[in-house]
């Protein structure tokens, strides 16, 4: 759920994801190549 929110907060791209991470967003880097 929180890969969900992330991208609802237009969080794309490498950066995005550790910008996520900063947020409280627990998401495997595995689950976000999945999505790639």
């Amino acid at each position: 759920q929180g890969h969900q929110e992330c991208r609802k907060e237009r969080h794309w791209a490498p950066q995005g994801h550790q910008e996520c991470r900063k947020e409280g967003h627990l998401v495997l880097q595995v689950q976000v190549l999945v999505k790639w």
